[in-house]
């Protein structure tokens, strides 16, 4: 005669932790690879003039100073005019790859301001990211050259005006009162006639610059010969090798804002109206 078996013996083994294994691997196998998919990253793929100075698996995607790509293939393109960089992205970069978004080769340059892309001298070549807006996007064009410092609350960039761009290049220093306060971030053509000098001034020195304020240039070395003797001027040593531009302040005058426009005269004495 067969058994029978206890509600509370029945309920027992329905409910044993042996029953609840392959439910629980299956979810946990669902979440893994969920997770894995979601954490694979996002291929780009970014056309540069040619791979020198890129190496696969080697050469990383960063953002200020943070990590969030790596370079996993190099081909060229079909129309024999650069290379094709396929590029796995960090998954939570997705937000960034936009249309606006901009990719450039940073490599370490020595110049007469200074070294460039001196962080590079340690780790490497790297691919420099500035996120952008715009609709999402997969395959971009690197900028030959790093593009203009991008305005934030970390100082004021303020344009100028002048005929001609002279000695002055990216990086020639901007001084008050003789005192580094900035330096030049960018220039451009305005038509035929003019040149536009984007010139930044750090945070801690822009409210030195007013409405005011009369921008000159104090590139090289002047001499003024009259009956009483020869003057020798100069900013500072920066300034003869790699030119540079000096300002006046008024601090009776309102404190210039981000895109305020001022002309660059040839000297202090013109620009003062002396």
């Amino acid at each position: 005669m067969t058994e029978i078996e206890s509600p509370k013996v029945v309920k027992k083994k329905l409910f044993s932790p042996i029953w609840l294994l392959p439910i629980v691997a299956l979810a946990l196998g669902t979440w893994l690879g969920v997770k894995s998919i979601k954490e694979s990253g996002v291929e780009i793929q970014i056309h540069f003039p040619s791979a020198s100075g890129i190496e696969v698996g080697k050469t990383l995607v960063k953002y200020q100073g943070l990590t969030v790509g790596k370079v996993k293939d190099i081909g060229i393109d079909d129309d024999l005019t650069g290379v094709n960089v396929k590029v796995m992205m960090d998954y939570r970069a997705k937000p960034f790859l936009n249309h606006e978004t901009l990719f450039w080769l940073v490599t370490p340059k020595a110049t007469i301001t200074g070294v460039e892309g001196l962080d590079a001298l340690f780790s490497g070549n790297y691919i420099a990211i500035q996120p952008g807006k715009g609709n999402p996007k997969t395959l971009f064009e690197a900028e030959r050259q790093p593009p203009p410092m991008q305005v934030g609350t970390e100082g004021v960039m303020v344009e100028l005006t002048s005929d001609k761009l002279g000695s002055l290049d990216v990086g020639s220093p901007i001084f008050f009162r003789q005192i580094p306060v900035g330096s030049i971030a960018s220039y451009r053509l305005d038509g035929n006639a003019k040149v536009i000098i984007s010139a930044f001034i750090q945070d801690q020195y822009a409210h030195l610059v007013k409405k005011t304020s009369h921008f000159w240039n104090v590139s090289g070395v002047k001499i003024d010969a009259s009956l009483a003797g020869v003057k020798v001027n100069s900013e500072s040593l920066a300034s003869i090798l790699a030119g540079g531009v000096s300002f006046s302040s008024d601090t009776n005058a309102a404190t210039a804002e981000n895109g305020d426009s001022f002309a660059l005269f040839e000297s202090e004495t013109s620009a003062l109206g002396g």
